[in-house]
C-alpha cells in the first residue's frame, strides 16, 4: 500500500481512492482533495471583531527613527501601539489567515493593496480574508502597511464587512 499526505491548512488529510482492478484486487492510490472536500477551518471572528471600535477611530501610528552605530542613514520604523500588537497576535489565533493570500487576490483582478479600500464592499469572505492577510504579512515588506490601513478606515471598513458577511451566515 502506497501512502502520503498532503498539508492543507493546519490539518493532514489522508485521501485514498480505491479502485477495483480485474485481478480482483484493489489498488489504492493517493489523490489530493478539492477544495469542496476539505471541512473548513474553525475561524474565531469574535476575536477579530473585538477590534472594530479601535479601528472605527481610524488610530495615527507614530514613526521612530533609529540610526545604528556607523550608520550615516537613520532607519524609519511604525511603532505600533499595544492594542495594534493584541490585534495582529489576535488575527493568527483566530485561523483567519489565507495561506493562498496572493493567489486569492491575484483571481479576483485587484492588482495591489492599494486597491482593497474600493473592493471591500462587495468583497466575499474568502477575498476579505485574503486581504486581512495580506495588511498583516506584507507588513515585514512594507513597513507601515498595517498602520496605513488603519488609519484610511480600510481595516475598519474590511472588518466590518466581514462581521456582517459572518452575522449573515448565522442568520441563514
Amino acid at each position: 500500500m502506497t501512502s502520503g499526505n498532503y498539508a492543507v491548512s493546519d490539518v493532514v488529510f489522508f485521501w485514498i481512492n480505491i479502485e477495483s482492478r480485474s485481478g480482483g484486487g484493489m489498488d489504492e492510490k493517493m489523490t489530493k482533495p478539492t477544495e469542496e472536500q476539505i471541512p473548513p477551518r474553525a475561524v474565531h471572528w469574535q476575536l477579530l471583531f473585538a477590534h472594530i471600535p479601535y479601528f472605527e477611530t481610524r488610530p495615527i501610528t507614530p514613526w521612530r527613527q533609529a540610526k545604528p552605530e556607523g550608520e550615516r542613514i537613520a532607519l524609519s520604523y511604525p511603532e505600533y501601539s499595544d492594542e495594534m500588537r493584541r490585534f495582529i497576535s489576535d488575527f493568527y489565533s483566530s485561523e483567519a489567515a489565507d495561506d493562498d493570500y496572493m493567489v486569492t487576490i491575484e483571481r479576483s483582478g485587484i492588482r495591489s493593496h492599494g486597491s482593497f479600500a474600493d473592493a471591500i464592499p462587495t468583497a466575499n469572505k474568502r477575498l476579505l480574508r485574503a486581504m486581512l492577510t495580506c495588511y498583516i504579512r506584507q507588513e515585514r515588506y512594507h513597513e507601515g502597511l498595517l498602520a496605513k490601513a488603519a488609519q484610511s478606515g480600510a481595516l475598519a471598513a474590511l472588518l466590518k464587512r466581514l462581521r456582517s458577511l459572518a452575522e449573515g451566515e448565522c442568520a441563514g
